[in-house]
């Protein structure tokens, strides 16, 4: 009942974000604007867009602890890729629990261990733009709408940070004390399964303690936001948008925190309003700046579908399985 609620109330909020997005412009300029495109800008921009998938997959198989190997590197692309396409199809960002559920069944991790590569590699990428944000601060002026889910990333990011590295540091401690709570409870909970899948979780976290690790992740995410940021520029190129570069940096910004905002599969409409938003700042019309949410649109979201739909055909995995593991 709970996951219908919150499903609906995404696709209310994504509905609700397109009507908005096409009552603040008009259409017919739009499409003007959209037939107008100069598509070799795009070329460019589609590269950068494949280097950033390079980059996020060998930045995530280095968040795997070593000592049990890292997955190889193009089964971590498929199960990535499968990742992203189930993020834009089905609800509540399953993508990120199929991976670790797709990783383990490819190549024989375990599960709890994959789930927190994927934890700590969101908590990066928080840190990151909330390290963008203080950037960007330096050099223009942040509109009031932004102010507050900046501050909230801050928190939340700095807590999970902190969580993170205590669990990873105090391992043997966490596993006594679970060890000691479970003892408690009823046979029917399965005590031992508890702390096992615990302990495996928290050993998962075993890149936090590799410096060498952690420098590459923190360069390769670099990379990563520096590609977005330029597939934005890019796509600004082929509708004759004349537009400094930290204009793209702060679109993928306000992309990146609008990941927290309810919406439906896809999140169309909340991207293209988003889009509208965050161009605003710069004085682009409504019209040119739903083209380019538009086009960025599908520039980014039509490769993950097209992949991911293939590798799942590859491996014979099931979109039904997927959606029984919906928290």
């Amino acid at each position: 009942m709970k996951q219908k609620v919150r499903f609906w109330a995404g696709v209310v909020f994504s509905a609700a974000s397109l009507v908005l997005a096409v009552k603040i412009t008009n259409i017919e300029e739009t499409w003007s604007a959209l037939r107008q495109t100069d598509y070799y800008p795009l070329i460019p921009a589609m590269v950068a867009l494949a280097l950033t998938l390079l980059g996020k997959v060998a930045r995530w198989r280095l968040l795997f602890d070593s000592r049990h190997g890292h997955p190889p590197f193009g089964k971590a692309f498929s199960v990535l890729v499968i990742g992203q396409m189930i993020n834009l199809l089905f609800p509540l960002r399953m993508g990120e629990v199929a991976r670790a559920y797709f990783i383990g069944e490819m190549v024989g991790s375990n599960k709890p261990q994959a789930m927190a590569t994927v934890v700590v590699e969101k908590v990066v990428d928080m840190l990151a733009a909330l390290l963008l944000v203080i950037l960007l601060f330096l050099v223009m002026p942040f509109p009031e709408w932004l102010q507050r889910p900046v501050l909230g990333l801050a928190v939340v990011s700095a807590a999970l940070l902190i969580a993170l590295i205590f669990l990873a540091s105090q391992r043997g401690r966490l596993s006594s004390l679970l060890g000691r709570i479970t003892a408690f409870l009823p046979s029917a909970l399965q005590p031992d399964y508890l702390r096992k899948q615990s302990d495996k979780f928290i050993e998962g976290l075993g890149a936090l303690r590799d410096v060498r690790s952690m420098v590459l992740v923190v360069l390769l995410t670099g990379m990563v936001w520096l590609t977005s940021a330029i597939t934005n520029y890019y796509v600004f190129l082929s509708l004759n948008i004349d537009l400094p570069f930290i204009a793209s940096v702060f679109l993928l910004l306000v992309l990146q925190v609008g990941v927290a905002v309810p919406a439906g599969p896809g999140r169309i409409g909340v991207f293209q309003y988003l889009t509208i938003l965050a161009l605003s700042v710069f004085v682009v019309a409504p019209e040119r700046a739903l083209a380019a949410g538009v086009i960025l649109y599908l520039l980014v979201n039509t490769p993950p579908i097209v992949l991911g739909l293939f590798f799942l055909w590859q491996y014979h995995f099931s979109l039904w399985r997927i959606k029984s593991l919906a928290p």
